[in-house]
């Protein structure tokens, strides 16, 4: 529309139409599309942190389960040291800033040592 006003600009001057309008309008128009591009790139920038983040949280996600088994088998004798650790594996979540509660038997594990079996990893 505005270059279809630049090209009638005489006409519209004519009608009364400020001079300076259309090159305000531009200056305007050309603020909102460099306005729009720099949010449609921090929003591509975003999508990209999330999935990064997505992926970075289940590799340690990954690693947390490996040291459970570890840390389970290792305070399978100390149920005090046990408990601590099911508190401290149990962070909150980035989604919902709640603890996650333990999981139902993670203080029954037994170590080899007195007869059971370990947890498999």
């Amino acid at each position: 529309m505005l270059t279809l006003a630049e090209a009638q600009k005489d006409a519209l001057v004519a009608e009364g139409m400020s001079p300076r309008l259309l090159e305000d309008l531009g200056r305007l128009v050309a603020e909102f599309e460099t306005v729009t591009e720099a949010a449609r790139a921090a929003k591509l920038d975003h999508i990209g942190a999330r999935a990064d983040l997505e992926l970075i949280s289940g590799e340690l996600t990954e690693q947390v389960k490996v040291l459970d088994g570890i840390n389970r088998w290792r305070f399978g004798k100390d149920p005090e040291l046990l408990v601590e650790w099911n508190a401290a594996k149990h962070v909150p979540s980035g989604s919902n800033g709640r603890v996650s509660p333990p999981a139902a038997g993670d203080g029954g594990v037994v170590p080899p040592e007195s007869g059971g079996t370990a947890p498999t990893t």
